[in-house]
C-alpha cells in the first residue's frame, strides 16, 4: 500500500454502525489490557455522539480501513477519534492524517487537541508527532499540539538526520497544503466552519500528496493510534 492509494471520504448517518464496529475492533487490545473491554458500551458511546458531517472514512484501495473525526472546540480543533484497523496499523496512515490536519491548523493558527487511553501505544504516537500532555484523568491522557510545533520538530530532525527519507517526507508534507485553502478562507475564522472545510470532499484525497510522497520517499510509522478516549 502507498499513500497514493489512500482517500478520505465523507460518511452518512447509515455508516454509524459499521464505524462503531471498526472502533471496537481497533480499541479491543488496549481496553482488554486495562480490563475495560465492553463492546456494547463502546458501540453505544460512539453512536450517541456520532456526527457524520465531522467524520471521514479512510479508504485504502477502495477498502475502509479506518476513520477520523475532526471538530472545533475552545478556539481550536479536536481530533475526537482516529482509528485504524489492526491489519493496517504501522503503515503510516495515521501519520498522514495528522500531517494533513497539522498543515491547515498551522495556517489558521489553531491548536489541536486529542485524548488517548492510558497504556495505549497511541500515547507514544501522539508524543512523537508533536503533542504534549496537558492533563490526565482516571483512564485517559489529554494532549495539545500548538501551532507550528510539527514544523519545528521536522526542521530539527532534518538537521540531525540529513538524508533520512522519513524526515524529509515529514517536512514536505508540512510544506504542502492538502486542503482547499479557499474553504478555509470562506470559514472567516469560524472554527467549526474550518473543521468542516478541512473535511471537504474531493480535496481530502491523498492524491494531493502523491507527488510529494513519490519524490520524498515513504514514511513508515511504527505505532499507529488504534483508539481514542471516548
Amino acid at each position: 500500500m502507498t499513500t497514493s492509494s489512500l482517500a478520505f471520504r465523507p460518511v452518512g448517518i447509515d455508516d454509524g454502525e459499521e464505524l462503531a464496529a471498526l472502533r471496537v475492533e481497533a480499541m479491543r487490545e488496549s481496553l482488554e489490557r486495562v480490563g475495560r473491554f465492553d463492546p456494547d458500551r463502546a458501540r453505544l458511546r460512539f453512536l450517541d455522539s456520532f456526527s457524520p458531517e465531522h467524520t471521514r472514512e479512510i479508504a485504502a484501495d477502495g477498502e475502509r480501513v479506518g476513520f477520523f473525526v475532526l471538530k472545533s472546540s475552545d478556539g481550536g480543533l479536536v481530533l475526537d477519534h482516529l482509528y485504524i484497523r489492526p491489519s493496517h496499523q504501522g503503515l503510516g496512515i495515521g501519520a498522514l492524517v495528522l500531517r494533513t490536519v497539522f498543515a491547515e491548523a498551522d495556517a489558521a493558527g489553531l491548536e489541536v487537541r486529542v485524548g488517548a487511553l492510558k497504556e495505549s501505544a497511541s500515547n507514544r504516537f501522539y508524543v512523537r508527532h508533536g503533542f504534549a500532555r496537558e492533563r490526565q484523568a482516571e483512564f485517559d491522557n489529554y494532549y495539545v499540539r500548538r501551532p507550528g510545533q510539527a514544523r519545528a520538530r521536522a526542521s530539527r530532525r532534518q538537521l540531525t538526520r540529513q538524508g533520512r527519507p522519513h524526515a524529509i517526507l515529514a517536512d514536505c508534507f508540512l510544506r504542502t497544503r492538502c486542503f482547499d485553502r479557499a474553504s478555509s478562507r470562506r470559514a472567516a475564522g469560524r472554527e467549526d466552519g474550518l473543521a468542516r472545510g478541512l473535511l471537504a470532499g474531493p480535496l481530502w484525497r491523498a492524491r494531493h500528496c502523491r507527488a510529494v510522497a513519490g519524490a520524498c520517499g515513504r514514511n513508515h510509522a511504527r505505532h499507529e493510534p488504534h483508539h481514542q478516549a471516548g
